[in-house]
Formats: C-alpha cells, sequence, structure tokens
C-alpha cells in the first residue's frame, strides 16, 4: 500500500515539475519572438525597447 502511495505522490510532484519547466521554456520562447517581432519592425533598437515619445 505504502509502495501505491509513493508512486502516485511521485507522478503528482513529476507532473507538477514537468509543467513548470514546459511554462518556463515557453516564456522563454515567447521573449525571444517579442523581440525578434520588435526588431524587424524598427522599436528595438540599441538592445532596448524604443519608447514612445509624446
Amino acid at each position: 500500500m505504502n509502495e501505491l502511495l509513493f508512486f502516485i505522490i511521485g507522478l503528482v510532484i513529476g507532473g507538477l515539475v514537468g509543467v513548470v519547466l514546459m511554462c518556463f521554456v515557453q516564456i522563454g520562447r515567447f521573449n525571444e519572438l517579442e523581440k525578434e517581432y520588435l526588431i524587424a519592425t524598427g522599436e528595438f533598437q540599441d538592445g532596448e525597447p524604443c519608447q514612445e515619445k509624446n
């Protein structure tokens, strides 16, 4: 019975860790796409996004 409990707890913890890591990877990929878009549209200069001037 203890083995089943440890197995289920391990699956839950492992699943949570996997989901968190995949979210971090997606966030990093999104930031790279956003940077490429800003460079392509000319809104990204000198390593910093341009500030809008009023």
